[in-house]
């Protein structure tokens, strides 16, 4: 299998062979292309462990837009051992607000972009193969209208030290010397 190695991977059309990239599909929401940008909008086939990396994924509907609202998931597979998976079709522990109230559970359009944005990103130095598709905003359900497996890959660069971890947590540091 050959692995994408560019900032924008652009599928194969339809009447194109498509076995270079494994891709499961059911419709009537097709990946057009996935593009990895740094925090200021340029193309990120490189980025440094704590800077912002955004995943934007382009889509289109071919017939009717389906009902559900549109989500997106996303894995990250190294050496077949799962580092991440995140998605939006589950409550995620941060969220306050009702499901259903969520700014980006919102029904596709007939086009459109769905992005992730990953700020201070924390994964530490090495190459990744990322894993990622659009599904219905249903919770408990993993079926996805098209998902690309270890499709993408992306190089993260240390933003100072070397370190065999896979990465490093947000962390609030906190010290208090007394003098008693």
């Amino acid at each position: 299998d050959t692995v994408a190695d560019s900032t924008t991977v652009k599928l194969p059309s339809a009447d194109e062979p498509r076995s270079a990239v494994k891709v499961y599909r059911r419709g009537p929401i097709f990946i057009d292309r996935v593009v990895f940008t740094d925090g200021d909008g340029n193309p990120a086939p490189v980025i440094r462990t704590w800077d912002t990396l955004r995943i934007a994924v382009h889509y289109h509907c071919d017939g009717p837009i389906p009902e559900h609202t549109l989500g997106i998931g996303i894995e990250r597979e190294r050496d077949m051992v799962m580092i991440a998976q995140f998605n939006t079709v589950n409550i995620a522990g941060y969220e306050t607000e009702a499901y259903e109230d969520a700014p980006y559970r919102i029904r596709a359009g007939q086009r459109g972009v769905f992005a992730a944005v990953l700020p201070n990103l924390q994964m530490l130095e090495g190459q990744y193969l990322l894993s990622l598709g659009l599904c219905p905003n249903i919770p408990g359900v993993s079926e996805f209208y098209e998902y690309h497996h270890r499709v993408y890959r992306l190089s993260v660069i240390p933003a100072s030290y070397a370190s065999a971890a896979v990465f490093y947590p947000n962390v609030v540091w906190s010290h208090e010397p007394r003098q008693d």
